[in-house]
Order: structure tokens, then sequence, then C-alpha cells
């Protein structure tokens, strides 16, 4: 028979013979052993196959990867025990393995893998070891062999009550007779989920392989906050135990717990840059998925957590991508936004970098209030990012909702950094209007930042004396107020018109007046020098309505100080 031959040729002699009833198997070394005929079969559908393949009166099975000493233990095993007496054949074969040394318990243990005999791996297998048992196992077990033994052995070890023991053995019974684990499902682990749900929570990846076994196991059952075992494993970083759940039958890899969290956004959120990598792969993975209320990404989730492995997984182009110039919610403040916006705004450079190297990336993206990522780098003083932005292409004159550029952005809040960054890029507008016909000098003027000021006045592009819808110098602005260094700055500017006049004809001295700014005031009298008299008693006009009688009478002393020219 050619099986027979190609047995032979290869030294793996291990034949069944078979007399009436009974069936001789004979051992890799070569010894014979006869055992009935339904009592191996039953237990063994590698024995039963062979006896399919070989015919009724073959002379003896092969089995070339057991011995002699293995068979002596399972041919007592399959004739006492039913497949279905699973705990005696657990508590008979404890007893029994108590007595062999290590290594002999391996080799049976391999035995019964080969034979594909359920209840005796999993009878051997549950007896408690300690945990350096297991790397010697390692070496000595096949690969499926030993991560099913050490599914089973953690089984025992961690039912712990009667309670987790009964499921324990509603696993094994599942397993062993393949009847489906719809009790299991059902069964609380704990009292917030299942033991699959538990094992993931726990990085028990070999209980994990050997629960996905059970016929009908609820890979995708929710516990109490509406998470999967895949949602628990994505949180805390489990990638193997992870790698088993998606290759899973029907795992929804896109499942939602009850804050609209998918697996993703949980890896994503947590910097689990190893377990996102392996999701990005997975098929129908919704990489873009938002949560219920229709913010945040599991890209946006990353850079808010700084976690740049994650961004780079998720933007790289061996995974399935991300849409990196999406504008989603990134809090329930409802600020709509580009993780590039984010990141921007965050001072993130490495991120930033990241986003930027990505494919499709859009520089030049507007968020939901029409602001680029370079407005946000310039309001908030990230000079290094500003940086990045302006070399990968950014539109240094791009105007806001309101009509300001970053370069306003920035001498409005003060980052001389970032103005001075600004200056030196050659086609920046230095004099840009806004909607309200401000400058960026105007901007700086009005909230007091004189070392923004002093660079821009220095800049021979500025227009010192811009003026704004109303006819606002940055003078007026600064006096306005109260902004002493920012007057002394602009007044140093030797073109600064100290006597320029708004539109309802006001000085800069008019503006300190009104709002009782003495400090400012002195300056401009001393920098403006005579006044005529009707600047005079409009100044005193106005710092009388406020009630500055401290200006009224500075003013006064002036005028006594400085007679006025006689007019003819």
């Amino acid at each position: 028979m050619p099986v027979l031959v190609v047995l032979r040729s290869l030294f793996v002699t291990v034949v069944v013979g078979c007399a009436g009833d009974a069936v001789r198997l004979r051992s890799g070394d070569g010894v014979d052993h006869v055992v009935d005929t339904q009592d191996i079969v039953a237990h063994s559908p590698v024995v039963k196959n062979l006896l399919a393949e070989l015919g009724a009166s073959v002379e003896f099975v092969p089995l070339p990867n057991v011995n002699s000493t293995e068979l002596q233990a399972v041919i007592p095993f399959v004739t006492r025990f039913e497949v279905h007496d699973i705990e005696l054949a657990v508590e008979w074969t404890e007893t029994r393995v108590r007595s062999m040394d290590f290594q002999s318990v391996c080799r049976l243990l391999s035995a019964a893998d080969y034979l594909d005999m359920r209840l005796l791996s999993i009878a051997v297998a549950s007896r408690r070891r300690s945990w350096i048992d297991i790397p010697a196992m390692h070496d000595l077990l096949p690969r499926h062999a030993f991560r099913f033994a050490m599914g089973v052995a953690r089984l025992t070890q961690v039912a712990q009550n009667e309670y987790r023991k009964a499921i324990a053995q509603m696993c094994r019974t599942s397993l062993v007779l393949g009847i489906d684990a719809t009790p299991v499902n059902d069964a609380g682990w704990t009292f917030d989920g299942s033991v699959l749900h538990w094992a993931a929570r726990k990085d028990e990846e070999f209980l994990v392989e050997l629960l996905l076994y059970l016929p009908g196991i609820d890979v995708n059952a929710l516990d109490f906050l509406e998470k999967t075992p895949l949602h628990w494993a994505a949180t805390y970083g489990h990638v193997g135990v992870v790698r088993l759940l998606v290759d899973a039958h029907g795992i929804a890899v896109n499942a939602r717990d009850d804050n609209g969290w998918t697996p993703l956004h949980a890896a994503a959120a947590d910097g689990h840059a190893d377990v996102v990598s392996v999701l990005m792969h997975v098929a129908g993975i919704e990489a873009d998925a938002t949560l219920g209320d229709g913010t945040r990404t599991p890209l946006t989730m990353a850079v808010e957590g700084q976690h740049v492995e994650v961004v780079h997984v998720l933007v790289s182009g061996d995974t399935a991508g991300v849409d990196v110039n999406a504008v989603v919610g990134v809090d329930e403040s409802g600020i709509r936004m580009t993780a590039l916006h984010y990141a921007s705004g965050s001072g993130f450079d490495d991120i930033v970098r990241i986003l930027l190297s990505a494919n499709g990336t859009d520089v030049n993206a507007r968020d939901g209030e029409r602001t680029t990522s370079l407005h946000w780098a310039a309001t908030l003083g990230h000079a290094n990012v500003a940086r990045l932005l302006i070399d990968a292409g950014a539109d240094v004159n791009a105007p806001d909702q309101d009509g300001n550029t970053g370069l306003h952005r920035a001498a409005s809040t003060g980052y001389a950094n970032v103005v001075e960054l600004f200056l030196q890029v050659a086609v920046v507008a230095v004099n840009a209007r806004n909607n309200d016909g401000k400058t960026a000098l105007h901007l700086a003027a009005a909230a007091g930042h004189d070392d923004v000021l002093e660079l821009l006045a220095d800049d021979s592009r500025t227009a010192i004396n811009a003026r704004d819808r109303q006819g606002n110098t940055a003078l007026h602005l600064a006096a306005s107020a109260g902004h002493d260094d920012a007057v002394k700055a602009l007044l140093r500017a030797s073109a600064t018109e100290v006597t320029a006049r708004t539109m309802c004809s006001w000085t800069a001295l008019h503006c300190a007046a009104l709002h009782g700014h003495v400090d400012v005031a002195a300056l401009l009298l001393d920098a403006q020098g005579d006044i005529d008299a009707d600047d005079k008693a409009t100044a005193l006009d106005l710092a009388w309505q406020g009630g500055h009688v401290n200006i009224v009478m500075m003013l006064h002393a002036a005028a006594e100080a400085r007679p006025h020219k006689r007019q003819h």
C-alpha cells in the first residue's frame, strides 16, 4: 500500500492492525499495543482517519510520533473513560501525572497533541504548575501543544472559587465535546464581564487563545461599559491578545463602547503603537471614525496625547491610512480642526514633522473658523512649528475670518520670536490690514507689546503711521490703553506722527486724557511740545469728563510752562 511504503521509507513505522474489535497500534520505536477500536477511535480523530485510509484489513496502524511509553499511558486512558467523562478524567490523570517526571509529562502532551486527543490534553494540562515549568515546556512541546496546554493550565489556575470553577468546567466540556459555548458567554467571570473580557484585559494570551477554540464563543460580547474584549486588549496595549482577537471569526473591529470609542480609539489614545499597527492592517477598519458626538478621531486622540509613534503609524503609507486633512471636533467646545491644527497650536514639533511628511497633507487647510495651522502656531508662540510650516509652504499672508494674518496674531499675543520669524520672510505683508483696517503694528500697540513694536518699527517696510478704519494710528491705540512702554517704543521711531488725528480729530494725547493715563499723557506732552488752544481745550474737556483731575492739573501746568504762540 503506498501510504505504508512512504511511512516505512521515512522510518515512521507505526501501524495499527485490526483483529475483530481490537486494533494494533505500532509506536515510533516499533512496539505494538492492542486497544479496543471503538475506544481509540472515540478519543483520537487521527487514528480514526488512519483506519479509514488504510482499510479494515490492515495489519497495524503506524503512529510515528508516539513512543511505546506514551502509548502505555494512552491505552488505559481511552479504555477507562468515555469522551464525556471530562472531570473524572481530569481527576484520575492528576493522580497519574503526579508520579511522572517533567519530561515524561511533556512527551505525553506531545502524543496527545499528535493524536488530537483533546480530553487527554486537557486532563494532563489541567494540573497546576509553577511558572518555572513554562520555559522548559516551551522547549519540549510543539508550539500548538504548548499554547493549548498553557491555556488549559491558566484556566485551571485562575478558577479560584466555585463559581469560576464551574465556568472552567463548562469551557472544558465545550472544548472536548464541541458543544456550543453560550453558557460560557452568559456567565459573568467578574461582575462586569465574561471570562473572555477578563482574559483580554489581563493579557492572558494563552487563555484567550484557548477560549477562542470554544464553539460559539462570543468574541463581541459587551460588558457593563459596552466594551468588547478587543476594547480592553487595545486599551491596555496587549498586542498578542489583539492579534488573536482580530483573527477570530466575526470579530467586530469597529465596535463602539458606551462613549462611542472603537478599539482603535482606545489604542491611539493610550499610545499603543504596536496595537494601532495591528488594527490598521485589519480589513474594514474605520481609521477616521469619530465618537458619537462627531468629535475626535484616533489621529486627533494620538496627537492630543503626544503619541508620536502612533501618529506615524496612522499616517504612514504601509497601512490603510487616515484622512490627515479631516476637520473634526477636538473636544466638547465645538472647535473643529485638523490634526495639524491641533499639533501646531500645541507646539508638538515632532508630530508636526510627521504630519507634514504624510502623503496629501494640506499645510494651508482651514479649520471650522477659517484658521490655518500657521495661525495657531503664531497665536500661541510656537516659533519652531511656525518655521516648519513656512518651510513646508504655508501661506504667511493667509487671513483668518477676521482678516488677521499670522503676523497679526503673533503681534497681538506678543510673541516676538514668531514676529521676528515672519519678518525674515521676504513675501510677508508687514502692513496687511484685517477687517478693522488694523495692521500688526496696531494690534501690538493695543496689547502693549513693546518688544514686538520695536521689531516692527525697526523694519523699513512698516508703515508706522498707518490708520485703521477709525483713523487710529498705533500711537493712538497704545495711548488709549495706557501702555507707557509701548508709547515709548513708538516715540523712539523718528517717523512717528505724534499729532496724528483720528476721524474725530483726536490726537494720542486726547486718548490718554480721556482714559486717565497720566504717565502716557506726560510722555506725549513732552514729545509734542506746544499744543494749540483747541487741542488743549479738548484734552482738558476729555480729562474733566472722565474725572481725571490729575491730568487736568498736568495740562494746566504744561500750559503755564509753555505759553502758546499768539495767533494773528
